[in-house]
């Protein structure tokens, strides 16, 4: 009997399986340089700040250059919207089709030359927002390079984007699963493939290359007291960590949006910002950028002091609402973990001065601290405790982690109020609604098995705001003039209003791709 390969293999998936293996290696290349670039900045600027030079000489050397160096990044980001935030947003927008006319490496080169100007003079971001965007842009380029059909150009992305935040983080799972919750919001086993091979190849990389075993120098013990008290712990810490970001995400969306208003000019308070970031510098060298190292090395010697925890952890919340607020380029997930590890190791000193808890138990709610202040603030529970667990590669505390975690989300998601998540790409929507048109093209392919196969185009129901523009087949586009039966990677172009495309995506993906 002869096999029939044409029927069992199909073509246009094994091509774009083989497109998502060189978009994961690459942008697993491209975030791991990035990587090891801002951690040559930082050992440099650590390294002026810590010399024997006097304060207010470094102060008035560094100054300067910061101030620069933040014109500039203000320049880039009022020219080329691509270029600001966190870089998941942007992403998320290139996935639902949001970004007309991109040019993915003129978009590449500037998100990376204004990263490295960002993080490297000490603002409290992190590598791993950007990385997100490398890979989107990667599986936008990689996409036209392999002639994917543009149906399937999402799954690069998703490929790509999920590669960049394992590479920088080390967390194949927890990037991958941070792509299919946060971003694509979508659970059909193909995204969820292409997020994961992408993933796997970032991960594999940042493991051989650049692997991370600092957290594993930190020992973890368990407070000394009863699982009941311990529980009850438990829930007051959830209730203060949900008190701390709610005021935090207050903090920055106030911030954000006071920047560029007031009295001052842009100017003068990135001025003021460069200076007190070199006043902290000058005394805390390792205190500015993300606060991984810092945090680590004090996470080490055990100290208990209340007034001191208390001063740190309001110094970095601080530092950290003002970078976020100047909506420069660089992530989130690295300075919360910093933020919710001191306010982690805070809670643990109010404990040992009650006597529930002693010096050596600081570092276990830490840990707590790191996983739940993500999960608060940013509202991604699957995902944030999965990346942080592989970063840090303590499984041990991931009981206590839920518990905090999960409590606090419920109380913080009592109150409304709007998460970190979610306002950057509002914002970032404000500026497609002054540069696009009123109605947007989106793509998809019809999936064997899926709701549109055999459907024929007069008869699918669509949901309201969304017309079928265009179906082309075999790169031959067919007139809509009466019924056309939808077939297995027919090609579907769809108008849709620009406000509605959100609302839509995630229910025209599934009727495309999910098997009925």
């Amino acid at each position: 009997m002869r096999i029939d390969w044409k029927k069992i293999l199909n073509k246009r998936d094994i091509k774009c399986y083989h497109a998502c293996v060189w978009v994961g290696i690459a942008t697993g290349l491209i975030s791991l340089l990035f990587r090891y670039i801002i951690l040559q900045l930082t050992e440099l600027r650590t390294d002026f700040f810590s010399s024997e030079l006097p304060p207010i000489l470094k102060i008035v050397i560094m100054a300067p250059i910061l101030w620069l160096l933040f014109l500039g990044i203000n320049h880039m980001i009022k020219n080329y919207y691509m270029v600001g935030g966190n870089g998941a947003e942007q992403s998320k927008a290139m996935i639902n089709g949001r970004i007309e006319g991109f040019h993915p490496l003129k978009n590449l080169w500037l998100k990376f030359t204004g990263c490295c100007m960002a993080l490297g003079s000490g603002m409290a971001l992190g590598h791993e927002g950007p990385s997100i965007q490398f890979g989107g842009s990667i599986g936008v380029l990689f996409t036209k390079w392999f002639r994917i059909e543009p149906g399937r150009q999402m799954f690069l992305i998703s490929a790509g984007t999920a590669s960049g935040i394992a590479a920088a983080l080390n967390s194949p799972l927890g990037g991958s699963v941070f792509i299919i919750e946060s971003l694509q919001k979508v659970n059909n086993y193909r995204t969820a493939v292409y997020a994961l091979a992408g993933g796997l190849t970032g991960g594999l990389l940042a493991a051989v290359l650049m692997p991370n075993h600092a957290y594993l120098k930190i020992p973890i013990i368990r407070p000394d007291v009863p699982d009941l008290t311990l529980f009850t712990i438990f829930i007051i810490m959830a209730a203060y960590m949900s008190t701390l970001g709610f005021l935090f995400t207050r903090l920055v969306i106030f911030l954000s949006k006071r920047f560029r208003m007031g009295y001052l000019g842009e100017q003068t308070r990135l001025a003021f910002l460069a200076i007190g970031m070199c006043m902290i510098g000058s005394q805390l060298p390792s205190f500015l950028g993300n606060g991984q190292p810092f945090m680590i090395s004090q996470a080490m010697t055990g100290t208990s002091d209340l007034i001191y925890l208390g001063l740190l952890l309001a110094l970095f919340f601080v530092f950290i609402a003002l970078c976020e607020g100047t909506l420069f380029p660089g992530g989130a997930f690295l300075p919360l973990m910093t933020l919710g590890g001191f306010s982690g190791r805070f809670f643990g000193g109010i404990l040992v001065a009650a006597g529930y808890a002693t010096p050596e138990n600081l570092p276990y709610f830490m840990f707590i601290g790191m996983s739940s202040a993500y999960v608060i603030i940013m509202r991604n529970p699957f995902s944030s405790f999965l990346l942080v667990m592989e970063m840090t590669g303590r499984y041990t505390i991931l009981l206590p982690s839920l518990c905090v975690g999960i409590m606090g989300y419920v109380l913080i998601s009592a109150t409304r109020a709007e998460s970190l998540g979610s306002y950057p790409y509002k914002q970032l929507l404000k500026r497609f609604d002054t540069l696009s048109n009123t109605h947007l093209n989106f793509n998809t392919e019809v999936m064997p098995f899926s709701y549109f196969e055999g459907k024929t185009s007069d008869t699918i129901k669509l949901p309201e705001g969304c017309v079928l523009h265009q179906i082309v087949r075999d790169n031959h586009p067919m007139k809509l003039a009466g019924d056309i039966y939808l077939q297995e990677g027919d090609q579907l172009e769809f108008h849709i209003q620009s406000t509605d495309i959100e609302k839509i995506y995630q229910a025209l993906i599934s009727l495309s791709t999910d098997p009925r």
